[in-house]
């Protein structure tokens, strides 16, 4: 028999850079505020300057990742340790938010800040246009099912409050006080949140983790595929949040013992990230300007940048191929393999000069692979030729996995061609 080709694009993801460390570890909240980050650290709020440099606010009293932050006010208000908090830029103030004695989630919408209390269905909102002046008045109940709010997200021109059960979509009537918000018409919708830290906004869009375990994009649908809800099932996910790099936008879950899941909104595909043979670090993302930041759980906020590597050290690119079977389940020989690495646009890396090397390894069962046998690709600049392996053995199942590990960039964008004999 022989066989045919597969096309793939193996591209590298940006790398984490150096930026600003906090003292402090377990990064909670970020948000953009007047060309700089906000982000809550541990039990405090800083505020990281485009420099690096590193301000401390003042102790928000978080306690754990029930934490945000919002500034569309001008102002940076949060909510954090059951607390409103507000901040000036000079003075940080904890204000009773009204109705809501334990503010839990954080949005804003029309004019107004809008929390919800911890536990239960209520929410409340702030004077139009103020985010310190709060009525006992002015607040409303989820009422279509008893379950509590998990979470509220404004998106577009609705508020969407999350329960576990499913969301209520509310709108701003234009009245005033008590009246300021309804609720719009229709049942409530599922599924329901997950649980606080999993949903994420972006450009026209909005993805959760649903109460069913699968990841949902509003417009789209259902996301995730059967490898990403069994991780969900068994693995608990922690956080999701969005970057972008190259015209891609990545959503992306991320869990506390195993490799990140991240959606490329562009192609429509998954992949994993890990860092140094880990989970991913990263908890939240930012964008200031033209870049986007991420915060680690050991205090640290990264640069996304183009490069190949995390933190100095060097980044592995793998792509594991789909499981070829024999015809009749008879025994096939894999007779050659090869690729054509090009460099496309902008080569990454850090100067490094030395011979790339590509790795090629084969599986008869899927999950365990033979010995790795490398091949140079050549100096940086010159990967324009193609790399062949031959004679790779007998197999009646065959899976291949290709991986770098160099500091540059080296898309693979021709097709891998299979010789079965």
């Amino acid at each position: 028999m022989t066989g045919g080709r597969s096309a793939a694009v193996l591209r590298a993801v940006p790398g984490m850079a150096e930026f600003a460390e906090v003292n402090a570890v377990f990064v909670r909240a970020m948000s953009e505020f007047s060309g700089t980050i906000m982000a809550i650290v541990g039990t405090n709020l800083y505020q990281i300057s485009t420099d690096g440099s590193v301000l401390f606010v003042g102790s928000v009293t978080a306690t754990d990742d029930i934490a945000g932050l919002d500034q569309s006010t001008g102002y940076v208000v949060a909510v954090a340790g059951r607390k409103y908090w507000h901040w000036n830029g000079t003075t940080l103030t904890t204000i009773a938010a009204g109705n809501v004695p334990n503010p839990a989630s954080i949005a804003y919408l029309g004019g107004y800040v809008i929390v919800s209390d911890y536990g239960t269905r209520v929410f409340g909102w702030s004077a139009l246009a103020n985010p310190t002046s709060w009525s006992g008045l002015d607040f409303a109940s989820a009422e279509i099912t008893p379950d509590p709010i998990i979470r509220l997200v404004a998106f577009k021109d609705a508020l969407y409050i999350f329960k576990s059960s499913g969301f209520e979509r509310w709108a701003v009537t234009g009245a005033a006080g008590p009246d300021a918000f309804q609720r719009i018409g229709g049942a409530q919708e599922e599924p329901g949140l997950l649980s606080y830290g999993l949903i994420t906004t972006f450009p026209n869009g909005m993805s959760y983790v649903g109460s069913d375990g699968r990841v949902y994009a509003f417009g789209i649908g259902p996301i995730s595929t059967p490898p990403v809800e069994v991780a969900i099932e068994r693995l608990q996910p922690e956080r999701m949040f969005y970057y972008e790099q190259r015209g891609h936008g990545f959503i992306c879950l991320v869990f506390g013992e195993t490799f990140a899941w991240c959606y490329d909104t562009a192609t429509g595909e998954w992949h994993e990230r890990s860092q140094e043979d880990g989970p991913w670090q990263a908890k939240a993302s930012v964008k200031v300007g033209t870049s986007w930041y991420v915060g680690t759980d050991a205090g640290k906020i990264a640069q996304l940048k183009d490069m190949c590597s995390d933190f100095g050290s060097p980044m592995v690119r793998q792509f594991i191929s789909r499981t070829l079977d024999g015809e009749d389940d008879k025994p096939f020989i894999i007779s050659r393999f090869s690729v054509k690495p090009k460099l496309d646009g902008i080569s990454q890396g850090d100067g490094d000069v030395s011979e790339a090397k590509i790795t090629l390894k084969t599986s008869r069962n899927g999950i365990q692979f033979g010995p790795p046998k490398d091949q140079g690709l050549g100096t940086v600049g010159d990967y324009n030729r193609r790399i062949v392996w031959k004679e790779l053995g007998q197999f009646y199942a065959a899976t291949v996995c290709i991986s770098l590990s160099s500091t540059t960039d080296i898309p693979l964008l021709s097709e891998a061609n299979v010789v079965l004999r």
